[in-house]
């Protein structure tokens, strides 16, 4: 019994880790690269956005991410450098991610850029089985804790944009860790096509009302091989680039709400709440999640870039 329960727990775990290689943002909208490297690109001032996540609040053990983004165009060259790091738990299990992206912006013409990007960020895994309510609590497998190396992983992506539109396409997850078991007892590290994660967002925005309204409706679509089709429906309304608000409904029957409040273009804090559904088989639930931004002022060294973000 106390196998069966260490091996189901490994399973569920590996399962988790693997799916949460790139935890779902509310406000992923609003710094893209979080999904799409290549989306450093629209960045043309120096800028970061902390997070908050909390999700499945009540329930023990619910997932919780920490993150801070950040980006560093380089001079009047259309390559942008950027970093995340990041830290999430998972019932008894915690990831620490450092990440590293760089993405390269080309100009088509006067209002259209293509760019094109990479990630490369390495996360440590820890999972502390005395978290866990066990049966045989001589059971040294689950009163012990153990801790994975540092493991790599990439993301690629390109991205279209222009004033008023965007279109992203990125792959991610490219390699999968297999944690240790009772058959492998030291982990490892595998390159394997139903582990890899492809994301597609677009998103469009239409001045109204004298130009002091935004309607921005976007989508995200992610697809796993051998899972659904998981999707986000966004839509969002800007008034005098300042005050924001919208609503998203995504594929796990998860309605979401947002505000955020931009001042001079300069700080942002966003606040959203994600609610559970609750109808069909799915889980009743609840989420918050908090975002605060910056972008410094822009320097004459840099080329302006006008794009949109929702």
């Amino acid at each position: 019994m106390k196998k069966i329960l260490t091996i189901c727990f490994l399973l569920v775990a590996v399962v988790k880790i693997s799916a949460q290689e790139q935890p779902h943002y509310s406000f992923y909208m609003m710094r893209q690269s979080l999904i799409n490297p290549a989306a450093l690109s629209t960045f043309d001032r120096i800028s970061g956005a902390g997070f908050f996540n909390a999700q499945m609040i009540g329930f023990k053990g619910a997932p919780l991410v920490g993150a801070v983004d950040f980006s560093f165009p380089i001079g009047k060259t259309g390559l942008v450098i950027g970093g995340l790091v990041q830290q999430d738990k998972i019932g008894a299990t915690y990831k620490s991610t450092i990440g590293v992206g760089l993405a390269y912006r080309i100009k088509l013409n006067p209002t259209n850029y293509l760019a094109f990007g990479l990630n490369a960020n390495a996360y440590m895994i820890n999972a502390d089985f005395t978290q866990l309510n066990v049966v045989d609590p001589m059971d040294p497998s689950l009163t012990a804790n153990f801790n994975t190396f540092w493991s790599p992983n990439f993301k690629l992506g390109a991205y279209y944009f222009r004033k008023n539109f965007y279109f992203g396409f990125a792959v991610g997850n490219i390699l999968t860790v297999n944690l240790p078991n009772y058959l492998n007892p030291e982990p490892s590290i595998d390159a394997r096509f139903q582990d890899v994660h492809f994301y597609i967002n677009a998103g469009w925005q239409k001045k109204f009302h004298h130009d002091s309204w935004k309607f921005q409706p976007s989508v995200l679509v992610k697809q796993i091989a051998g899972s659904p089709t998981q999707f986000d429906v966004n839509v969002q309304f800007l008034y005098h680039e300042a005050f924001g608000f919208g609503l998203s409904y995504r594929s796990l029957n998860t309605l979401m709400l947002q505000m955020n409040y931009t001042h001079k273009d300069i700080f942002t804090i966003a606040y959203a709440f994600n609610m559970g559904l609750g109808f069909g088989d799915r889980t009743n639930y609840t989420g918050h999640e908090v975002m605060l931004g910056f972008k410094i002022p822009q320097s004459k060294n840099r080329i302006p870039v006008d794009v949109p973000r929702f």
